[in-house]
């Protein structure tokens, strides 16, 4: 029996990567390629996986129906949509299985090679949430390290790491989801430990490219994928260790306080409160300062509780803190009888 897989894609490059990786864990037998239209390329292929033989045609469509276009009759962003998917922010590459009339998503791709540091390293965390809210597994691939470059000679600067924060995001999210959503490690054309003396304690067993491509074909065969999960889990936490000592542990949860919240899976902002010893601080340049904003930091300084690391662009104020905040943010900014005017010019005092 032929079973029809598609491989949705941004463009045609991100369904060709997705293949060649696929491709790369069987033992083929049998390959051969067509085109069905002039955009529509498939793959027919005989193989042998874990022991067992198997036919398959793979449907590679690129582009997908959004900004205003519509490549194909049916959206694969319906299905999601339906369930729970609400951003219009969307991955590189969605995997499905055609049975009969209908087709099933079975996983979702993104693929990212720019550098992992300060927003950047938030920007796609957007589609993984969106789309792993809907049950759909979500795996978001990461190209380590990355470096800064001069904007001029584009001449490296210095190597950049992500906050811990960010992996660990992951890590909660299927945790709380029940839905395996995680970031896979793979090694970059950078990565070199030789070469700088801040990749000397990484492990390179953490990079996840084997079980990730062993994770997409179990996927597609129908067999148990357990094992893979959990063992990308477990290389995630490690490279959240890992990343955990290049920032200040004065301002930083360390690496103790990381596997102690994974552990005991006692939720971050409860766990923060408890355990964090610094402050949240927003951190704003000196032209972005208006009015009162400086008091307002101070304050918020004051009664703050770092969430992750001192300076991530959210924090926490207390329970037993806020009636004292509330107190002393309304002396910052007094209540003040405003006179407002009617249509019919007869004042309004609020």
């Amino acid at each position: 029996m032929t079973n029809i897989f598609r491989i949705h894609g941004d463009n045609i490059v991100e369904c060709e990567r997705l293949l060649n990786i696929i491709i790369s864990q069987v033992k083929l037998y049998q390959y051969s390629a067509f085109l069905v239209s002039p955009s529509t390329i498939c793959i027919d292929i005989e193989f042998s996986y874990a022991g067992n033989n198997y036919s398959w045609i793979i449907e590679l469509l690129p582009g997908f129906n959004k900004a205003g276009r519509n490549r194909w009759e049916g959206n694969i962003f319906d299905p999601l949509r339906e369930n729970g998917s609400f951003l219009d922010e969307t991955p590189d590459a969605i995997v499905t299985k055609i049975d009969d009339s209908w087709e099933t998503i079975l996983y979702a791709l993104e693929f990212c090679s720019t550098l992992q540091a300060g927003n950047q390293a938030w920007q796609r965390s957007g589609r993984a949430f969106s789309t792993g809210r809907t049950g759909c597994p979500y795996l978001y691939i990461v190209d380590f390290v990355k470096y800064e470059l001069d904007s001029s000679t584009r001449v490296r600067k210095a190597l950049r790491f992500p906050n811990a924060a960010v992996p660990y995001s992951y890590i909660n999210f299927s945790r709380n989801s029940n839905n395996f959503v995680a970031q896979v490690y793979v090694r970059s054309e950078e990565f070199d430990k030789t070469a700088d003396y801040q990749l000397h304690d990484f492990d390179e067993n953490d990079f996840a490219d084997k079980e990730m491509a062993a994770y997409m074909v179990k996927k597609m065969c129908g067999l148990d994928t357990s094992t893979e999960e959990a063992e990308i889990m477990r290389k995630n936490l490690n490279v959240v260790l890992f990343l955990s000592k290049r920032f200040n542990s004065n301002r930083n949860f360390s690496g103790t306080q990381w596997r102690r919240l994974y552990t005991y899976h006692q939720g971050i902002i409860r766990f923060s409160i408890e355990n964090s010893t610094f402050n949240f601080h927003k951190i704003i340049t000196e032209k972005g300062h208006h009015g009162k904003s400086p008091q307002v930091l101070n304050l918020i300084d004051e009664y703050s509780i770092g969430l992750a690391a001192r300076d991530l662009p959210f924090g926490i104020i207390p329970a037993n803190q806020r009636p004292m905040f509330a107190e002393q943010l309304q002396n910052i900014y007094p209540p003040s009888a405003v006179r407002l005017l009617t249509k019919s010019g007869i004042p309004i005092k609020i």
